[in-house]
């Protein structure tokens, strides 16, 4: 982390105060989990998770959902306290809510505050970017394993950058011309050289390959951090949301269940956990209890029936899903989670392997 980073973490920590959350940090926020909660004994809450493929099981609301350091970029430096300040000011709703509380105008902004905080604390979001470039780094991988397609690529890498092939030539020719002579020889003769060439090359590519996605994992971890740290400075999400007309809607029975991405979004063409801003919103729905749906619509009500919105929300969970009891038709759920979990879809991801490999060769 740099120094300038890290100066800039401290001053934010001491303009908010205190860290309160400790380094078990929850990016699934207990307050909305105990709404699906029963307590077995005074300060402990269980919920029922379910995962894709697994038995559902019981856990604490103080141990589920949560990871060392998840919010901070070292130990005491990042954005836990700017959460913890966030959800200081905005719990007051949600209990407020759980507690059968009516929505009224004055609410508005606040609520606006609150979808937009549960969005982008998200363990989601976080890894969706980093498996993102997994998947891209795995292809490149396979690019440069593959003996026919790296030379192509560094056929048209020589073919490309001239004044970079000339600087590495300099260091052993001093005539230009020369060296420009030399250069067009090799990328004319390069399945001759290449062969030679090729398997040092791909060795030292494949080894700045696992450099770069060590690196890159970082970088996600971090630009999710700096993200939330600035969330207060940029209010486009907000303002989107506070042009909502917000409901609270109930009649599941008890059987509501709550995604570990806290929210979905209803647009034109897509059920999602994240909203692009080229998206048309049409609803956004946040689960509050087990039998307490918190509601927002843009221009008209989009109403759907229990089961479809327990299908909905299954669909946008990421890893996991939480409810209050264990019964057989949530269980039928958990095989649709997932789905709908995606910032970029498979045909997108595979677009931008395509066009990486064109530029490549």
């Amino acid at each position: 982390m740099t120094r300038q980073r890290a100066h800039g973490a401290v001053i934010l920590q001491n303009s908010l105060g205190e860290r309160m959350a400790g380094r078990n940090q929850h990016h699934f926020w207990q307050a909305i989990q105990r709404g699906f909660g029963n307590e077995r004994k005074p300060g402990y809450t269980s919920v029922i998770v379910y995962q894709k493929d697994k038995a559902p099981f019981p856990v604490g609301t103080r141990n589920f959902g949560a990871q060392r350091d998840f919010f901070d970029f070292e130990p005491g430096i990042g954005a836990d306290s700017m959460i913890t300040s966030s959800e200081n000011e905005l719990q007051g709703l949600v209990k407020y809510l759980q507690g059968g509380g009516c929505i009224a105008t004055e609410h508005t902004e606040s609520i606006a505050s609150l979808i937009a905080h549960l969005e982008a604390r998200t363990k989601f979001i976080r890894e969706q970017f980093a498996d993102i470039f997994l998947d891209l780094a795995g292809e490149l991988n396979r690019w440069f394993s593959n003996p026919r397609v790296f030379s192509q690529m560094m056929r048209k890498y020589a073919r490309d950058n001239p004044n970079e092939i000339d600087q590495m030539l300099a260091k052993e020719i001093a005539d230009p011309v020369q060296r420009e002579e030399i250069r067009r020889i090799a990328v004319r003769n390069f399945d001759i050289l290449g062969k030679k060439v090729s398997k040092l090359a791909m060795v030292e590519a494949r080894q700045s390959l696992q450099e770069l996605v060590r690196d890159r994992l970082e970088w996600a971890k971090n630009s999710h951090i700096k993200a939330i740290m600035g969330a207060t400075d940029n209010s486009s999400r907000r303002d989107r949301y506070r042009g909502l007309s917000f409901r609270l809607k109930s009649g599941f029975a008890g059987n509501l269940i709550c995604p570990d991405t806290m929210v979905a979004f209803v647009t034109a063409r897509k059920l999602t956990p994240f909203l692009d801003r080229d998206d048309s919103l049409q609803a956004v729905w946040v689960p509050l209890a087990s039998d307490l749906l918190l509601v927002g619509e843009a221009r008209r009500v989009v109403d759907r029936d229990a089961q479809s919105i327990l299908r909905a929300l299954a669909t946008t969970s990421h890893e996991a899903f939480i409810a209050n009891a264990d019964v057989p038709d949530t269980r039928r759920l958990a095989s649709r989670i997932g789905k709908n979990a995606q910032i970029l879809s498979a045909s997108e991801i595979n677009s931008i392997k395509r066009d990486t490999l064109a530029g490549l060769l």
